[in-house]
């Protein structure tokens, strides 16, 4: 009963974005799984589309509403970044929460993300809880930017 009270105070306030789809752009199939997994037992329940490439990314981009995007840097056909920059020139997807995920822990690369507007940045291997704080932050820096 305690957990669904919570979901309901949540959902409530607007502070957590259970209903938004969500886009998964992870090349790594156990990655991209386990992100997925993740991403519904911090309360993720809306549409979670995935994309193991920039180019499905960028298909599903131009045909789905895209509430919140976590995108891999290194990608088979390109980057995350490259992928951020096609993303954030479609209006509509201007302010879309957009977080950029991987095992690159240097300032360089979460300068360049942020100056081409990432929201935040998130180190593999990720826990739980670091992910959903990464989310829930995210999320209530673009609800008060609205």
């Amino acid at each position: 009963m305690m957990d669904n009270t919570k979901k309901i105070l949540i959902k409530k306030s607007e502070t957590f974005p259970s209903e938004i789809p969500f886009l998964v752009l992870e090349d790594m199939d156990n990655l991209r799984e386990q992100l997925i997994k993740d991403l519904r037992s911090i309360g993720v329940m809306g549409k979670i589309y995935e994309a193991p490439d920039v180019q499905t990314a960028v298909k599903i981009s131009s045909t789905e509403e895209i509430g919140f995007v976590i995108s891999d840097w290194n990608l088979p056909d390109g980057t995350g970044h490259d992928f951020l920059k096609k993303f954030r020139a479609i209006p509509r997807f201007k302010k879309t929460p957009f977080v950029m995920c991987t095992t690159h822990n240097e300032i360089n690369y979460f300068l360049e993300a942020i100056a081409s507007g990432a929201n935040d940045f998130i180190v593999k291997p990720w826990n739980v809880e670091e992910l959903r704080k990464k989310v829930h932050l995210t999320w209530e820096t673009f609800l008060h930017k609205k």
